[in-house]
């Protein structure tokens, strides 16, 4: 899979789990997956802001290492970090962050409603709730949980970015006239249960036809395949 998406409104990096997007004067990170900070670098001190959409360990397990890299390289600086009204584990980490670690940034915590834009810089944040649930391991089954899908609009071009979605029809109307859609498809084993709880590659490439770029990657961080309308 082509790692990164340009066009002349945006650039789009594959950070294992995660989206980097970077435009002339915003740049945010799209899920905080575990070792994010080693995709980013440098660019670590670019950040804006940080935008979570569950709070499984392929969106928020990365927080605290990511904390620390944005404190190494943007000091004395400002992050805020966005995450849907109704999940609590991805503010629990920033706020334990917060507490224990002395370092000098202003993180701030934005408990966002879904279904209306905000503003960040330049950019125009969409959340939309999806239907998502996660594998319970102790008890061997899945259960439903919090989970949104992001639409980011800079000028006439959209990123659209589903990770760890049920099939809803929420998820092509978001994909709909995206310059690129990133969706997530099941790829790791899970408890037996209903296999509509997690998007197929058929599934995906409807809801994502008519985004003028696709790229589909597995729940595991990989490559599933990719199109362009």
């Amino acid at each position: 899979m082509n790692q990164v998406f340009r066009n002349p409104e945006f650039e789009v990096r594959w950070c294992g789990g995660g989206l980097l997007l970077r435009s002339r004067g915003t740049t945010l990170l799209l899920d905080c997956p575990v070792g994010v900070e080693y995709y980013l670098g440098e660019l670590a001190g670019e950040l804006d802001a940080v935008v979570l959409t569950s709070g499984r360990l392929r969106a928020v397990g990365g927080l605290i290492g990511l904390l620390e890299s944005v404190s190494r390289y943007k000091r004395n600086g400002k992050l805020t970090v966005y995450c849907g009204v109704g999940e609590e584990r991805g503010p629990a980490l920033v706020e334990c962050w917060m507490r224990d670690w002395r370092m000098d940034l202003d993180v701030q915590l934005d408990l966002s409603t879904p279904g209306r834009f905000l503003p960040i810089g330049e950019a125009n944040l969409l959340m939309e709730s999806v239907p998502h649930s996660e594998p319970l391991w102790s008890q061997d089954r899945v259960v439903p949980a919090f989970g949104v899908a992001l639409r980011v609009e800079i000028g006439a071009s959209a990123l659209t970015w589903v990770p760890g979605a049920g099939p809803h029809p929420v998820i092509g109307r978001l994909c709909r006239c995206s310059s690129l859609a990133v969706i997530e498809i099941a790829g790791l084993p899970w408890p037996v249960t209903d296999p509509a709880r997690r998007l197929t590659r058929e599934e995906a490439l409807e809801a994502g036809a008519l985004a003028d770029e696709l790229w589909l990657v597995t729940d595991a961080g990989v490559r599933a395949g990719a199109g362009q309308a």
